[in-house]
């Protein structure tokens, strides 16, 4: 049994996917079951997944050659119907009583599965046993297999269950079914695959204490954490702790792989699941694409993403996300400093603009895209939509930190005056710092950080603030602050990145008109050796220190890079009311519509992307072909995590791995 455990859990990492079965598989599987692997239909799984793999992998026909094997460890070949679906199903360990060699084993879990019958004599003969007792629910018992003692039969209906305790076919039988678990809105979707992984919170592993302990944590190793931050920390793991189950589905199509991770939600949790997506997407309208150029009109579209938020709601979520990109990485960002790339304190303050930029938005779509003429070009531009409700407001925004980080927006001059622009710009961020409105805290401290050593002294006055709110981001200022400034006489002799460049930023407003609409550009401005200038050239082409921004309706387009006809393209798409990439035939994103509800999602071509870096084009005939998608979304009775995986780009990562 412990082999046949082991030969299937080899087959459930195995990414496919298909039709629903005759029978609802749901009905096998007991809701508080540990772990299920179930095949809706073997047969169908073996053709498809043969063909799969002989079109990506080559080789053998790894597929059949494991489920015969399984087949033949259970003894059920020519006894079991493959087109109904199988259930194997481990259960927790005190369901049962073990035995003291299963004690020893910690991971040694009750097993049991179930087969369809098909030819029920021939069951009987192989037992060894009455037929008509089989029927009538006759217990028949024979020596087990890798480790556990005993292995029994049992017929329940048309099924005929295995198990490795006898004590494991009472739960097998009896209590909630799996159905009971999935929201309506899933079934459908998830029968249509091949093969289905099942964990369940109510496993012996499970702690369902866990979540809240690592939020206390969190909060005590983030102690200038502002109480909104904790607050949503919260809400995200009273999410994740309302989880009940964990479904993997996997489908074959011919073209390649989808992939689905659902979490199904406690229905007692809904409402406060529903808060959070509410928060998240108040709107309730789905990512999109819509209006980026189309693939090969003016490049070659390497990547593409897209999500639909609002940012000033996820603030919180992000702050803390940011906050631990130093806990979990904080090697990698010691690594960047020690090579002579961003200091800490810079890398703080490129985090603090990301928030920054990331409030202000309701959502956003972007694309890399390769350029045609890439000597004239570069090899590479980026353009964007950012939706956002004040597009002229977040480009002066943008203008303003800009300033504040290359210096020119403060005058230290002024500050020993009484009445200045600068000394009113300082305390004015001193005074948002007790704002009710997390978004104008967060941005003021970040402000301050930037302003950094001119800006000391008055933040070293709000640490005596009676607000013990505004004191503590006062101090968290103060050492950020004073950490920048020791890492900028350190780093005198031997300067980061920044340091060395010196970037300023020169706002050029009304630059230039481009489809009947101003662009304001923002040129960047440094002091960098003609080989880094080469370089980036070559990479965003000779306009790479200009970023371009279009103010329209309800959005902001952008372009980086050298490639203006890719912006021309976005500005026509959006004037018309165009889909462009949304509905681009050439890369067939759409060929199976991904989860209509998603919030967020990314395409990229890996074929593209590996020719990019091998400084090859693709031939013409292999530049059409589906990109790698990602989406998801969150709902309040699931959470969904949609993967397609197109054979074309299996074969080209595989052929990379190989090194062909």
């Amino acid at each position: 049994m412990k082999q046949l455990a082991l030969t299937l859990a080899v087959l459930a990492a195995t990414p496919l996917c298909g039709n629903a079965a005759k029978k609802n598989p749901f009905e096998l599987v007991p809701a508080r079951a540990s772990a299920t692997v179930i095949f809706p239909n073997v047969a169908e799984f073996r053709s498809k997944a043969d063909k799969l793999l002989d079109a990506t992998f080559g080789g053998p026909t790894w597929a059949s050659m494991a489920i015969h094997y399984g087949e033949t460890v259970l003894g059920i070949r020519d006894i079991y119907d493959p087109e109904q679906p199988i259930a194997i199903v481990w259960l927790n360990r005190s369901v049962v009583e073990l035995s003291e060699s299963d004690l020893k084993s910690r991971w040694r879990k009750p097993i049991a599965v179930g087969v369809a019958i098909k030819n029920f004599d021939k069951l009987a003969t192989q037992l060894k046993t009455d037929p008509e007792e089989l029927r009538n629910g006759k217990v028949v018992t024979q020596p087990g297999q890798m480790g556990y003692e005993h292995r029994h039969f049992k017929v329940d209906g048309d099924y005929l269950w295995i198990a490795s305790h006898i004590g494991a076919f009472e739960h097998v039988l009896k209590g909630e079914r799996m159905s009971n678990r999935t929201p309506k809105s899933r079934r459908k979707h998830l029968l249509q695959s091949n093969l289905m992984i099942v964990f369940s919170a109510d496993w012996d592993e499970f702690n369902p204490e866990a979540a809240s302990v690592e939020a206390d944590r969190w909060i005590k190793d983030h102690p200038n954490a502002d109480e909104e931050e904790e607050a949503a920390l919260r809400e995200l793991f009273e999410i994740l702790q309302s989880s009940q189950q964990a479904v993997f589905g996997f489908r074959i199509e011919p073209t390649g792989i989808e992939m689905d991770l659902d979490l199904h939600f406690d229905p007692a949790k809904h409402d406060v699941i529903r808060k959070a997506v509410r928060r998240i997407s108040p709107k309730g309208t789905p990512s999109t694409l819509a209006g980026l150029p189309a693939n090969g009109k003016a490049g070659e579209l390497i990547a593409a993403h897209a999500a639909r938020t609002d940012g000033k709601a996820t603030l919180p979520v992000i702050s803390i996300l940011l906050h631990d990109t130093f806990r979990i990485w904080d090697n990698w960002w010691d690594n960047l400093a020690g090579r002579g790339m961003l200091n800490r304190s810079q890398q703080f303050e490129v985090l603090g603009l990301f928030a920054e930029v990331w409030h202000r938005l309701d959502g956003y779509r972007t694309g890399l895209y390769r350029n045609g003429n890439e000597e004239a070009l570069g090899l590479t531009s980026l353009v964007a939509l950012l939706d956002t409700e004040d597009p002229e407001g977040f480009i002066q925004e943008l203008r303003l930190l800009g300033g504040l980080i290359d210096g020119t927006e403060i005058d230290a001059e002024e500050l020993s005056k009484d009445d200045t622009h600068s000394r009113r710009a300082i305390k004015k961020l001193i005074a948002q710092l007790a704002s009710p409105d997390y978004a104008t805290r967060q941005s003021a401290t970040t402000k301050l950080m930037l302003i950094g050593g001119p800006a000391l002294k008055f933040v070293e006055r709000a640490e005596k603030s009676e607000n013990s709110a505004v004191a503590r981001r006062a101090r968290h200022i103060v050492t950020r602050i004073r950490q920048k400034l020791k890492e900028e006489r350190a780093g005198a002799l031997e300067p980061a990145l920044l340091s060395r460049l010196k970037p300023r930023f020169v706002f050029h407003e009304k630059a230039e008109e481009r489809e009947g609409r101003t662009v304001h550009i923002i040129e960047i401005r440094t002091k960098q050796s003609d080989a880094v200038q080469k370089n980036v050239g070559r990479l965003f082409g000779p306009d790479w220190a200009e970023v371009r921004l279009v103010p329209l309706d309800s959005q902001v387009a952008v372009l980086f890079g050298s490639n203006t006809k890719l912006l021309d393209a976005m500005l026509k798409n959006v004037e018309a009311g165009r889909p462009g990439l949304a509905d681009d035939p050439a890369n067939g994103i759409y060929s199976r519509p991904l989860n209509s509800k998603h919030t967020g999602e990314l395409h990229f071509s890996t074929q593209r992307f590996l020719a990019l870096m091998n400084g090859k084009r693709l031939p013409q005939g292999d530049s059409e072909h589906e990109l790698v998608s990602l989406a998801i979304a969150l709902q309040p009775s699931h959470l969904n995590i949609e993967w397609r995986l197109p054979v074309k780009e299996i074969k080209r990562i595989m052929d990379e791995v190989r090194g062909r």
